[in-house]
């Protein structure tokens, strides 16, 4: 599963997408951080709400999105976190549970 959720302020998200993900499956959100007065650490506020969901952290993806050639302080990354669901494997690698890579390409 992968998602970039909206950065509104008090947005409620569905907590349902940790009942379908399969057991050892995978949760990767793309999140850049806001603001400087304050500056909000989205990224930090995120990890521990989907720790608090029981998904384990298998790392995090910098995406350098430019350069930054001003004496400004900006934010020129997002944060790509990848969880996964309860355990680091999938015991169950049968394709029927998934998409195939045709329908992943949009080839039926």
């Amino acid at each position: 599963m992968v998602t970039s959720p909206p950065y509104n302020i008090g947005k409620e998200y569905d907590e349902d997408f940790y009942r379908v993900l399969v057991s050892g499956g995978r949760d990767c959100i793309n999140i850049a951080n806001l603001g400087r007065k304050p500056y909000i650490p989205l990224h930090a506020f995120i990890s521990k709400d989907i720790f608090e969901l029981g998904f384990l952290m298998r790392g995090e993806i910098i995406w350098n999105k430019g350069t930054s050639a001003s004496p400004t302080l900006r934010d020129v990354h997002a944060y790509i976190l990848v969880f996964s669901k309860g355990m680091f494997l999938r015991k169950n690698l049968d394709k029927r549970n998934g998409i195939v890579e045709g329908e992943f390409r949009g080839i039926s």
